[in-house]
This record gives structure tokens, C-alpha cells and sequence, in this order.
């Protein structure tokens, strides 16, 4: 059912005054006369029929009493726990920390899968060769087995410009399919752009609105001059639902291309070393398709503006940073599942007249993948100011993920002032970042750490896969102790 006070962009505490003007604006908007797109036409109609309803103090009540028995099916809540229970007033800014956790309490066998569309946009530039398109070409047919008959499919390659190798086509005609897999080859040059416009192209021509819409990229190398035109892309593909995920094979991809155009859909980069990266990856990938319960969601805010966001971290299900362009998308919500977000807000001193702070004020909004219903969940995020500072110490879990991402960063600054050819600085914070895993029990990850500081003591450089190991072997540590655990 279509959400009336939402359409006249009212409350359900709306008056009946308010509800007249704010159906004559509606109307003054998308009558047909002022406005003959067809959008606004549709739009207009539904104007009419939300008036008609809300206008009705009769109809109105039934309307209300409906709308609160599909609102006690919806099994999604949020909490929010912080770094600070109160704050105290200070000289210089305050940094707060807030996790907010959005939880589907709902089990996905009570419900059908809801079919997915896969778009895979592969990189086949000449740096694919030898053994690493061979690999991919192993794992596409893989994919071709794990999908179920609602299911669609398509591929897209990309060089310096992009072939449709397989069109939209649904699993129970890929199998006829394999030749096209097989005969694919390696060469020219890398423009990422190219394969992404095909692969979002493919997706958005897709008329089922019950399906979950996936692009995922792999490749193994940079792009150039078109970094802006893939954000571009992956912003208009959020607002359409569609998830980027992205794979980066060996040491040579551009990490920090790949984290942003992702993170602005929803989606995350992940790191793939060795072949089987790439099928577990999959796997988990395929796996998550099986358990969509809600989509498009994104959290919408308004904040003071001299309150400053500094990052936004996903802890779960996958680490990634987020991007902090208003509204976050999010990505998708599965049952049974939670999704983890870490706010890092800088607050700067206030006056005595402020006895409360602002972060972040909004709303998390979903579509669920059954019923088409839309979700909107109130999200305030604030802090109150105290005359003393508090004795409660943060809670356990605050703890633990601020002081891994504080060795997330670490490795962060190493890379950074290698860029400034500082390598007496790189190396220390290196070696800080050793001795701060194995006081953690994470000496895995801590002699590989150590590994790389000396080579940037003796060679100003890391290894051949040392900044990524160390990139992604910290970030895994974000993730849940059960998931991301690295100690011997």
C-alpha cells in the first residue's frame, strides 16, 4: 500500500488544514497543464487518490488502522550506542564516536527468495593474461551453477572499450552459453568507465521491480581520466538500487578508486590475493543474494554545519569505509542479518548556552523485497553536555572497534608518508603497528607488518603485496571477533 502522508510529504499528525494545503501545492506541482511528463502525470493521480483518502476523516482512520497492522510486520530496528555518554566542555574539538547497528529480526524461511540480476563486468586488458583470466573464467561458470531459474545474468568485458559478452539472460539459458565463457582472451588497454556504463545500462533496463541488482567489477588494474564519471555513475546507480561490489586481483589495482566507487552505492572493494579469494568471495557474494530482505537503504541526515563528519565505517557484514555524501546508501539489508556502522563526528567547543549537540538527525529508509513496502525509521544521533565527565566507561564493543580502526589508520599514515618519502616516519608508525597486534594476540598479521617495515627501512618501498596485505589484513580486524580474528 502506497504510504498517503508521505506522497502530500506530511505526518501522520497532520491536521486537516495541512493536509488541503499541501494537496493544493501538490496538485499546482504535477497538473497535467504545468507539467505534461509522464511521471508527473502519475505522480498527479496519486496525489488525488492520497487526498482523497486522507481528506476523509472516515477513511482516514481505516487507512491509519491498516498502515499500523503492516507496520507491526515489519521487524527492523536500530540502536545506537556511543564513545561518550555525556560530554564536557572543552578548549579544542571533541571526537565522538557513534555505532549504529540496523537489525532485520526477521527468518528468511518465512519468506521466497527474491530473484537476483547479476550484471559481472570484467577487466580483459592485456594485464589479465596468463593465469588470472583463466581463473575468472573458472569461477564465471561457477556462478552459472549457483544461480536458480528466476535468476539473471550478464556479462560485460572491457579493455579500452566494452563488449556485451553475454546479455541479460536468465540461469536457465546459461548453460548454452559456456562457449562465449571460454573463448574470451586478454588484451588492450584499461578504461573502467567503459565497463561500467554497459554493465549499469544492463541493470537499469531490467522492468521486474521485485529483484535484487548487482554490478560487480573485477579487475586488476588502474583507470585513467574517467574517475569522475564512474562516481557519477555509481550515484545514479544508488538511487536506482543497484549495488556496486568490486574485486581487485594482485597488487597493481587502485585501491582507493575502488573503496570510493563502491562505498557510494552501498557496496564494498574487496582484496583478492590468491585463486581461492576469488571463489570464496563469490561465494559470499551469491550467498548474500539468497537472503535480500530490504533494499535501497540509506540513512538521510541534516547536521549543524560546524559539526564535521570524519568517517563512516562498516563493520559488519563486510568492512569497508563508507562514503560520507548525504544521503549514505547502504546497500542492502538481509534477514537475520545487521549491518554496523561506525560515525566518527568532530564536535568544536560550544558555549554554556548549548546543552546539547546535534550529530546527525534523520531517517533510515529501505524498500522491503516482498511487497514493495517502504520502511522509515527515525535516526538521532546527539550528545548532551555534562557539568563533569562521566565515570562510565564506553562499552565493550565501542572500545574494541575504535581502537582497531585507530590500527587501520595506522597503516594508512605509513602508506602516507612513504608518498612524502618519510621513511624513518613510515617505519615507526609500522613498527607501533607491530607491537600494538602482538599485544592483541594478532602475531599473524604482526610479523607480516614487520616484514614490511624493514623493507621500507632498507628500500623506501613496501613489498610487491605488502600495502594491500596490510591495508585489508587490518580492515579484516573491523569485522566481528567470530569473522575477523587473525591470531594464531
Amino acid at each position: 500500500m502506497c504510504d498517503y502522508y508521505r506522497t502530500l510529504g506530511l505526518t501522520k499528525e497532520a491536521t486537516r488544514d495541512e493536509i488541503r494545503d499541501a494537496y493544493a501545492e501538490a496538485t499546482r506541482n504535477y497538473q497535467p497543464d504545468n507539467n505534461p511528463d509522464q511521471a508527473a502525470q502519475e505522480e498527479f493521480l496519486l496525489v488525488q487518490e492520497a487526498y482523497d483518502v486522507l481528506s476523509d476523516p472516515v477513511k482516514r482512520q481505516m487507512y491509519d488502522a491498516s498502515q499500523e497492522r503492516e507496520d507491526e510486520q515489519v521487524s527492523v530496528e536500530v540502536d545506537t550506542i556511543y564513545s561518550n555518554e555525556t560530554l564536557v566542555r572543552l578548549d579544542e574539538p571533541l571526537r565522538v564516536y557513534a555505532m549504529v547497528t540496523i537489525r532485520c529480526r526477521t527468518n528468511s524461511g518465512a519468506y521466497t527468495r527474491t530473484p537476483a540480476n547479476i550484471c559481472l563486468v570484467v577487466d580483459r586488458s592485456t594485464s589479465m593474461k596468463e593465469n588470472r583470466l583463466e581463473i575468472v573464467k573458472r569461477n564465471i561458470l561457477n556462478i552459472f551453477d549457483r544461480l536458480t531459474a528466476d535468476d539473471v545474468f550478464s556479462l560485460i568485458t572491457f579493455n579500452d572499450r566494452a563488449e556485451v559478452v553475454i546479455p541479460s539472460t536468465t540461469a536457465a539459458n546459461l548453460p548454452s552459453l559456456k562457449k562465449s565463457i571460454l573463448g574470451l582472451t586478454a588484451e588492450g588497454g584499461t578504461e573502467i568507465f567503459q565497463g561500467l556504463i554497459r554493465g549499469y545500462q544492463m541493470l537499469s533496463q531490467s522492468i521486474r521491480k521485485a529483484e535484487s541488482r548487482y554490478l560487480m567489477l573485477l579487475t586488476d588494474g588502474h583507470t585513467y581520466g574517467d574517475e569522475s564519471s564512474c562516481y557519477s555513475m555509481a550515484r545514479q546507480a544508488a538511487q536506482e538500487g543497484i549495488v556496486i561490489q568490486g574485486m581487485g586481483i594482485g597488487h597493481e589495482w587502485n585501491d582507493r578508486f575502488l573503496d570510493r566507487l563502491t562505498s557510494i552505492s552501498g557496496g564494498c572493494a574487496q582484496y583478492i590475493s590468491t585463486p581461492e579469494d576469488l571463489q570464496l568471495i563469490l561465494d559470499r557474494q551469491l550467498n548474500a543474494l539468497e537472503s535480500v530482505y530490504a533494499q535501497k537503504m540509506k540513512f538521510t541526515f541534516v547536521k549543524p554545519d560546524d559539526v564535521t563528519i570524519g568517517t563512516v565505517f562498516r563493520l559488519s557484514p563486510d568492512s569497508a569505509p563508507m562514503s560520507t555524501e548525504n544521503p549514505i546508501s547502504l546497500g542492502n539489508l538481509e534477514y537475520d542479518q545487521e549491518q554496523v556502522l561506525l560515525f566518527e563526528f568532530l564536535v568544536p567547543p560550544q558555549g554554556e548556552e548549548k546543552k546539547r549537540v546535534d550529530l546527525a538527525n534523520g531517517e533510515i529508509t529501505m524498500n522491503l523485497s516482498i511487497g514493495e513496502k517502504s520502511i522509515r525509521i527515525p535516526c538521532q544521533l546527539f550528545r548532551e553536555y555534562a557539568d563533569a565527565p562521566s565515570q562510565t566507561p564506553p562499552p565493550d564493543k565501542m572500545m574494541r572497534a575504535v581502537s582497531r580502526l585507530t590500527l587501520y589508520r595506522l597503516q594508512a599514515k605509513a602508506h602516507s608518508a612513504l608518498l612524502d618519502r618519510n621513511v624513518a616516519e613510515a617505519t615507526r608508525y609500522l613498527q607501533n603497528l607491530a607491537t600494538h597486534l602482538l599485544s592483541q594476540g594478532n602475531n599473524a598479521l604482526a610479523r607480516t607488518v614487520l616484514r614490511e617495515a624493514e623493507s621500507v627501512r632498507e628500500k623506501g618501498t613496501f613489498t610487491k603485496y605488502g600495502e594491500k596485505n596490510l591495508k585489508y589484513g587490518t580492515r579484516a580486524l573491523m569485522l566481528p571477533e567470530e569473522e575477523g580474528e587473525a591470531s594464531e
